[in-house]
């Protein structure tokens, strides 16, 4: 199977470009029933003694892929330095070399250190 013929065109319409009105949350009864709430309803069914628990995290691009349509997981920054740093990643390196580059999308190339898994590279920006 080629990564081509996985390709979607996703309808731009149904991609969330800002934030829906009213707020909706996760409301979790005594019983333990989750339930979708507005911010509203939650509000007027808090107690003195009801605790909130407030998610507030964000999701990090760390999938990219190269010229070749080659896809990188990048999982965890090992070292950074002024002009590089390196990573631990995921990807097909099957026919890579160590100490082969790639070119990476933002003028950015990347060469891998060690294979395995995960395997190890340096990012650098294009000179």
């Amino acid at each position: 199977m080629k990564l081509s013929e996985l390709k979607y065109d996703f309808p731009i319409e149904l991609i969330a470009t800002e934030p829906v009105r009213p707020t909706r949350v996760m409301w979790v009864d005594s019983n333990g029933s989750p339930e979708e709430k507005s911010l509203f309803d939650v509000l007027n069914e808090v107690s003195k003694n009801d605790v909130f628990v407030i998610n507030n995290t964000k999701v990090l691009k760390r999938r990219i892929f190269t010229e070749n349509e080659t896809e990188i997981l990048f999982l965890d920054q090992i070292n950074q330095t002024e002009n590089s740093n390196s990573w631990k990643v995921l990807f097909p390196s099957k026919k890579i070399a160590v100490g082969e580059k790639l070119n990476l999308p933002g003028g950015f190339e990347m060469t891998l250190l060690e294979k395995g898994r995960p395997q190890v590279v340096e990012v650098r920006p294009l000179l």
